[in-house]
C-alpha cells in the first residue's frame, strides 16, 4: 500500500513590481514506491515561504489571491 504525502519539489524567487523578493515553494501529492522512488500525482499547491498561498497564473507570474499582488519568477 502506498503512503501518499505532499511534498516539496521545487523552489524559486518571485519578485513584485515594487521589486520585492519572495520565496516560493511548489508541493505536489504523491507516494514513494517501494524502490523509494518519488511518484507524483495530482496539481501542484503553490504558497510563500511564510505559508501565504500562491496561485499560479502561467509559468513566470503568480498571484497572491489575498492581497490581489502579481509576482513574476526571477530570471
Amino acid at each position: 500500500m502506498e503512503n501518499r504525502k505532499t511534498r516539496q519539489v521545487n523552489e524559486f524567487k518571485l519578485v513584485d513590481a515594487h521589486g520585492k523578493e519572495y520565496t516560493a515553494f511548489e508541493y505536489q501529492e504523491g507516494a514513494e514506491n517501494p524502490s523509494l522512488k518519488w511518484i507524483k500525482a495530482g496539481q501542484s499547491l503553490f504558497s510563500l515561504s511564510d505559508g501565504t498561498a500562491v496561485d499560479k497564473l502561467d509559468g513566470n507570474t503568480f498571484k497572491i489571491p489575498l492581497i490581489n499582488r502579481v509576482l513574476h519568477r526571477q530570471p
